[in-house]
């Protein structure tokens, strides 16, 4: 699974993108002195020429083009309102695609989305510092919060104006900046539960615990593993709630659509994620907790299927196991196929599986044609299928497509309880903040 991970030197942290952190090593410059900084793009930060050395081969063609980029910045003016700068952004991340010749990575999306600027004028830094000064000598600089680090103002009388807005919120930027460093020290954030929930008695699976994540980890007896600063290890156990989001949102829709009974002595178990994305396979080890919840189960196949994924297929992969359960000869296995999910229910390797997952899927805000005949098949099949979305209005939205097609709408739209905790900064807002699959409605088959 590692190799479909982005590599260690080509990815960004926000510190990193907001000249507060190494861009290679990621660690913040001491009090003493600042970082280095590459002189061609402007964009780059490190905290020794090893770590400049060592991101060269991976800079080199992005640093050539954003050089030649920095025209867009000299004489820039700020913007009127947040609508300007975010079309500003948009014709940015035009030219970088067009200068790449093909379609922006994730990593060099953010690069651009988070590009440091002043949260009152939108005003860059990079406009800052190109600007000729009155003496020619120093350009004024943004003034970054001390706390969060990532969000800053052009002018102590623009914090002013912004300070008690942003006072409400830089914890989440807090939360938002440690998690992102967490993952990026720790590729594979997890935690292996190796016991099973009993059969029988109190504590036995279905159902899962009421009240959300803190009755989830004393349920499953969460281990404090990390005895480091309080920061860190709220950040790893909110990290923990992105990755588990995945198996628990499952758990939850199956508890709708099987009698407890039936559910508990499941022997084998196919999902289907449509739709899938980059974080389903980041998120997939995190599935083993299916089988540790159902003590009957022996095998359990997850497939990803969306057309922007690897066109080379993965054909029943298997991934590893706790030692309980390769004691016990149970498998997990995984797949990937880069079609519409309709499209893939025509194909060879397609089989009905138990439940349908789609998650943070937009369908609402896509192209009609490559999701109403995938919800046209999940309705009349009456296959279970959970929705997921980042916010309320989304799942609203969502959900009215699924009722125009006679879905019969099971639970919801509302609150996922096992929503991620992770915030997620919006990058064409301001102080909007958004969460994987923190909303959900189930259907199952028409009205």
């Amino acid at each position: 699974m590692s190799t479909l991970q982005p590599s260690f030197p080509a990815r960004w942290t926000r510190l990193s993108i907001a000249g507060q952190a190494c861009t290679t090593c990621k660690t913040p410059p001491p009090p003493e002195r600042s970082l280095l900084r590459c002189t061609r793009c402007k964009r780059a930060y490190y905290c020794s020429e090893d770590c400049a050395r060592a991101h060269f081969p991976h800079h080199k063609k992005l640093c050539r083009i954003l050089a030649a980029l920095l025209f867009n910045y000299i004489d820039e003016q700020p913007c009127e309102d947040l609508a300007e700068w975010n079309r500003r952004v948009a014709d940015r991340m035009v030219q970088l695609s067009n200068h790449l010749e093909r379609r922006l990575d994730y990593q060099e999306q953010n690069l651009m989305l988070f590009e440091p600027r002043c949260h009152v004028c939108f005003v860059t830094a990079l406009a800052l510092e190109l600007e000729i000064s009155q003496d020619n000598v120093n350009p004024r600089t943004l003034i970054p919060c001390p706390k969060c680090r990532i969000i800053a103002c052009c002018s102590e009388a623009h914090w002013d104006s912004y300070r008690s807005r942003h006072d409400t919120v830089c914890d989440k930027y807090v939360l938002s900046v440690s998690c992102d460093n967490l993952l990026f020290k720790h590729d594979d954030i997890r935690w292996m539960q190796k016991e099973y929930v009993p059969v029988d008695g109190p504590g036995s699976y279905p159902p899962l615990p009421t009240g959300g994540w803190p009755s989830y980890f004393s349920w499953r007896q969460f281990p404090e593993v990390l005895s480091d600063p309080e920061e860190t290890a709220t950040a790893y156990r909110t990290l923990l709630t992105d990755r588990l989001s995945q198996p628990l949102t499952i758990l939850s829709a199956l508890q709708l659509a099987q009698e407890p009974s039936a559910l508990r002595a499941l022997p084998t178990l196919t999902i289907h994620l449509a739709g899938a994305s980059q974080h389903e396979i980041l998120a997939s080890w995190a599935t083993e907790e299916i089988m540790h919840c159902i003590p009957a189960l022996q095998s359990l196949h997850t497939v990803l299927i969306d057309p922007t994924l690897d066109s080379k297929p993965i054909i029943n992969l298997s991934l590893a196991v706790c030692p309980t359960c390769t004691t016990r000869s149970r498998s997990r296995i995984f797949s990937t196929h880069a079609l519409t999910y309709h499209d893939f229910v025509s194909s060879p390797h397609y089989t009905r599986p138990d439940l349908v997952v789609c998650f943070n899927s937009g369908l609402h805000e896509v192209d009609g044609e490559q999701w109403r005949p995938t919800l046209r098949h999940i309705v009349d099949s009456g296959i279970p299928c959970a929705f997921t979305s980042y916010n309320k209005k989304e799942v609203a939205e969502d959900a009215a497509v699924l009722r125009e097609l006679g879905a019969r709408i099971v639970c919801g739209p509302k609150r996922n309880e096992w929503g991620s905790e992770v915030p997620l900064v919006e990058p064409m807002g301001v102080d909007v903040f958004y969460g994987n699959s923190t909303w959900w409605f189930v259907v199952m088959g028409q009205k």
